[in-house]
């Protein structure tokens, strides 16, 4: 300390000792808390956070790690079971349930291990696992009554088996007794509801309508076996069916495609927005935004309508959406779908153009346009083929 005066080497001395107090205690804390830490309460926790992250390997090596450290800890073996279920490793993952449900101890951790049990048979879909898991959502209930999570995942159940007024059922539920899902929940019974108004009326259009995201192929697919668009089109005095279609040469990536008959009709049928690309393909797997979407629906609108110029005189008043320009090519179209037709709802204030469009969403706005359709199809006859 050469340099300093004494009263300065002494309050540096005093504050390296004071630094070296500090040191010594953060090391004890740091060693205390690691014990305290690496515990399987800690390691089910952090497995639990990971599997929401969809991080499932790391998950599963956390539970695994509570399971040495306690090998008669209920959640250690539930979490390991669910883990090992979303990797689709079933019979593992129903032993692992087994032994949360031997080792709960709480009528808590006894209902959550039949919700173990109820998630596992919705994620594999064996037979007649519908009535397995309401079997397991009863026995849950008589466990422990007063938990939200016993009805939110016994509405995924229903979601996933389309009994689309019970997953409501179990939503709001789930939301009244707010518990830790409870905001999930909202989320679900707004896309269920979205669903119970579009009534989807075949099995691809109740499959469909649970998708985050819809592809051209799928579009083209929900067109056909949904708006009917085809026969639509016929009704509305635009096409002949008896056309011949064998001069349609399908592009590669639709010929292989497992919806190519579909993708065949709509290419005929001539919907802006899903006719071929520039370079010639189809693209059927590219994901299909809501300003997209709206260009298909105003382009059918328009020809069943035949008012080519329908959207025109739209183009003059301002956008009433802070995410739509006056100058984006799609414009018309979104204000036909969405302020003049209103088949189309804006989100939240905004359109969201560049968004995909959900299932249900996608839905919801064909069976609008169905049943205004509808009404203008049976004008249309009604002028066409007068009754003798």
């Amino acid at each position: 300390m050469v340099g300093f005066s004494k009263s300065a080497r002494k309050g540096l001395m005093v504050a390296w000792g004071i630094c070296t107090v500090l040191l010594l205690l953060a090391g004890c804390a740091g060693v205390s808390k690691e014990i305290v830490f690496d515990s399987p309460k800690h390691r089910v926790m952090s497995g639990f956070r990971l599997l929401e992250l969809n991080r499932i390997e790391d998950a599963r090596r956390e539970f695994s790690k509570a399971v040495e450290l306690d090998p008669s800890y209920s959640p250690a073996y539930r979490g390991l079971g669910l883990a090992l279920g979303m990797k689709e490793c079933f019979e593992a993952a129903f032993e692992a349930m087994e032994k949360a449900a031997v080792w709960a101890v709480t009528d808590e951790d006894k209902a959550l291990a039949d919700v173990g049990f109820l998630r596992l048979i919705t994620l594999q879909k064996g037979p007649r696992w519908m009535e397995e898991a309401e079997r397991y959502f009863r026995k849950a209930l008589e466990e422990q009554p007063n938990l939200s999570i016993h009805y939110y995942y016994m509405g995924v159940a229903y979601r996933e088996a389309h009994r689309f007024l019970k997953a409501s059922w179990a939503f709001k539920k789930a939301i009244v007794m707010r518990g830790e899902l409870s905001e999930r929940a909202e989320k679900e019974l707004v896309m269920i509801e979205k669903i119970l108004e579009a009534r989807p009326d075949s099995a691809l259009g109740k499959r469909l309508a649970l998708k985050a995201s819809i592809t051209r192929a799928e579009a083209a697919a929900l067109f056909v076996r949904e708006l009917g668009i085809d026969k639509l089109y016929v009704r509305a005095g635009l096409v002949d069916m008896a056309l011949p279609t064998k001069g349609l040469v399908l592009p590669e990536d639709a010929a292989r495609h497992v919806y190519k008959e579909e993708i065949s009709q709509v290419l005929r049928l001539g919907i802006q927005g899903l006719t071929l690309l520039p370079e010639g393909s189809f693209d059927p797997d590219r994901p299909v935004t809501r300003s997209d979407f709206a260009t298909m629906l105003a382009d059918i609108l328009r020809k069943v309508e035949k008012k080519p110029g329908l959207g025109t005189q739209l183009k003059k008043r301002k956008s009433p959406f802070e995410d739509v320009s006056k100058n984006a090519p799609y414009f018309s179209d979104v204000m036909v779908c969405a302020v003049k037709e209103k088949i189309m709802g804006p989100q939240d204030g905004l359109f969201d153009p560049m968004e995909l469009i959900s299932g249900a969403d996608a839905l919801l706005a064909i069976r609008r346009l169905k049943d205004k359709l509808a009404l203008l199809v049976l004008s249309y006859h009604a002028r066409v083929f007068p009754r003798r």
